[in-house]
């Protein structure tokens, strides 16, 4: 009879660790890898977001207009979010689609980017010199999130949307945005302060001369968001959960005597587009612990239930009806 018992224990302890080893390695598949990256080529279903162009004029700056959007914006601590206006979009079946600025006159650097996205320094660019007119071919590869995405959390999806910001200089979420809080903190850790043209943040003082000095000796490494002495990067932003990337195919440059142009539009649609969904949701996790649990032991996750309720509320009304009881036979025995 003892042996029989022991090895029930036995079977009984065997499966108990079968079952937490496997029940562990679900878990963190569910918090770590829920989700899942393919292609769709259906490409006449869907439309291609306009890509932005951000011209900086290598002209100085007039000083009173940017003292004036300071004080509207930066001094006055303000952080109204507009309404997002209607994107231009665009498919193969409506052919070309471009658009031109004209009759400039200041050359400018030309950043191109996505429509919910800013400049950075480091992104490619190219030069738009004075009385030339220049055209950009663009294609671009978009990757979405579905619906089911927002119910993971930003860590097991490895993304954030628009509305999930986390940073001290934007409401908003954007993967540039990111890496120019990390060039703020890089700024503050090397030289104690930050540039005078970031959003003014109290964390990060201005600097001054020497500063500035401090800066301009970092300045590579600020652009590359790298620790100067490991050479290792000090920013882990995570990407947009949608976001389109746009290539140049095609850049021409012709003089042009009647000022200064450029043109830049979609000439050739993305045939593939990348879709991020959800490949082991929290029903799958229920389903395979519960397998789990009915392989090794013979139960489900409503066994364990059961076991938590017996010990926890049905132990509580239990001691209260045996104090309850126990008054009663004293008041009788009076």
């Amino acid at each position: 009879m003892a042996a029989v018992t022991i090895l029930w224990l036995i079977a009984i302890c065997v499966g108990v660790v079968g079952c937490v080893l496997l029940s562990t390695s679900t878990w963190r598949r569910y918090q770590e890898n829920p989700t899942v990256i393919s292609m769709e080529r259906d490409y006449q279903e869907w439309n291609t977001s306009f890509p932005t162009a951000t011209l900086c004029p290598r002209m100085a700056p007039n000083d009173r207009k940017v003292q004036a959007l300071s004080a509207k914006y930066w001094d006055a601590n303000n952080w109204t979010l507009h309404h997002p206006v209607n994107l231009i979009s665009g498919n193969e079946l409506d052919g070309d689609l471009f658009s031109q600025i004209m009759n400039m006159h200041e050359p400018s650097i030309v950043y191109i980017h996505g429509p919910n996205e800013i400049p950075d320094s480091a992104i490619r660019h190219t030069q738009l010199l004075r009385n030339q007119y220049k055209t950009l071919d663009l294609t671009g590869m978009a990757i979405y999130s579905t619906a089911n995405t927002h119910s993971l959390s930003v860590k097991q999806r490895k993304c954030r949307f628009l509305h999930e910001s986390n940073l001290l200089i934007s409401p908003v979420y954007t993967y540039n945005m990111c890496r120019m809080q990390c060039r703020m903190q890089l700024s503050y850790d090397l030289c104690g302060c930050v540039a005078h043209f970031y959003r003014p943040v109290r964390k990060f003082p201005i600097c001054d001369s020497e500063g500035i000095n401090c800066l301009r000796e970092h300045s590579d490494s600020l652009i590359k968001v790298i620790d100067p002495k490991t050479q290792n990067k000090v920013c882990d932003c995570l990407p947009p959960c949608d976001d389109v990337n746009y290539m140049i195919e095609l850049e021409n440059d012709i003089p042009w005597f009647l000022g200064t142009n450029i043109k830049w539009g979609l000439t050739k649609y993305p045939q593939m587009r990348l879709k991020r969904d959800v490949l082991f949701g929290f029903t799958d996790l229920l389903v395979y612990i519960g397998g789990t649990a009915g392989l090794c032991l013979g139960c489900s996750v409503l066994s364990f239930i059961e076991i938590i309720y017996f010990f926890t509320i049905h132990l509580f009304w239990f001691v209260v009806k045996g104090k309850r009881l126990c008054c009663v036979r004293r008041m009788d025995s009076r």
